[in-house]
């Protein structure tokens, strides 16, 4: 079993179905949803997501939380990381 960073490289990598997966996920997801995940990802705050939208941030905490639920994690980062799969998943079916 490998150690260290080499370890952590292949833990962040994920595998193409981990990237299958991720992108079946994210297309559950609202072109609302699609739009606070991809603010999210830009690093930005719910209030700033909500100013960015025009919508209350307690109304993207609402968001946040259906999506974290549909794509099954428990983070705002992980929900990112999932976004980033899928993104793997589309450019490999594009490549192949």
């Amino acid at each position: 079993m490998e150690e260290g960073p080499a370890r952590l490289k292949a833990d962040l990598a994920g595998t193409p179905s981990l990237w299958r997966d991720a992108e079946e996920k994210v297309a559950s997801l609202t072109s609302r949803e699609l739009q606070v995940l991809t603010l999210m990802a830009e690093g930005l705050s719910s209030p700033e997501i909500g100013t960015a939208l025009g919508i209350s941030a307690r109304t993207v905490d609402i968001f946040r939380g259906k999506l974290l639920r549909k794509l099954d994690v428990k983070t705002g980062t992980l929900a990112v990381r999932v976004a980033v799969y899928a993104a793997l998943a589309q450019r490999n079916s594009e490549d192949t």
